[in-house]
């Protein structure tokens, strides 16, 4: 339920890039998992009284594509990670299910997130700094990548209100 971005970023850092990212998704992935679970067996209920009937419609679309619905939250962002891991089991994702997306829905943002982090180990380990190192493809991909991933609902919109009309 803690932040994962910094623990990811120092991973990369640490780690270089390879090793990073492997320590990445099996983190994100456990903890994902232990969340999901501690979320349906102890929670669900609760937060179900909580919620009464406001979301069933959105359960009951979720649960259709539950693979694809989790996988554009994991891959899009915006939705805090806890709230990722507890959204499918309130709304009693199968357990496979879930597991797949996870571990694909990680895979992109803990690649940007050990990135960025190996960047700043490069960085730090020059001698003397050039600014431009910072526009080297090992350190600008990751920031661009997240900068897609950022517009990518917003394009999204844009080309689904144009076919409407």
């Amino acid at each position: 339920m803690g932040p994962i971005t910094p623990v990811c970023i120092l991973s990369g850092f640490y780690f270089g890039l390879a090793s990073g990212l492997i320590i990445c998704i099996i983190g994100e992935v456990i903890g994902a998992l232990i969340v999901f679970l501690y979320g349906r067996y102890f929670f669900k209920n609760y937060l179900l009284n909580k919620l009464g009937n406001k979301f069933n419609s959105f359960k009951d679309g979720f649960n259709r594509n539950a693979i694809s619905y989790l996988l554009f939250i994991r891959v899009i962002g915006g939705v805090p990670f806890g709230i990722q891991n507890l959204l499918p089991a309130i709304f009693d994702m199968k357990f496979r299910d879930y597991f797949i997306a996870t571990i694909f829905g990680v895979v992109p943002w803990a690649y940007i997130l050990s990135s960025i982090g190996n960047g700043i180990g490069d960085i730090v380990e020059a001698r003397e700094f050039d600014s431009s190192m910072i526009f080297n493809l090992n350190y600008f991909l990751p920031i661009l990548l997240i900068g897609l991933i950022v517009l990518f609902p917003i394009v999204y919109k844009f080309i689904k209100k144009r076919i409407k009309s």
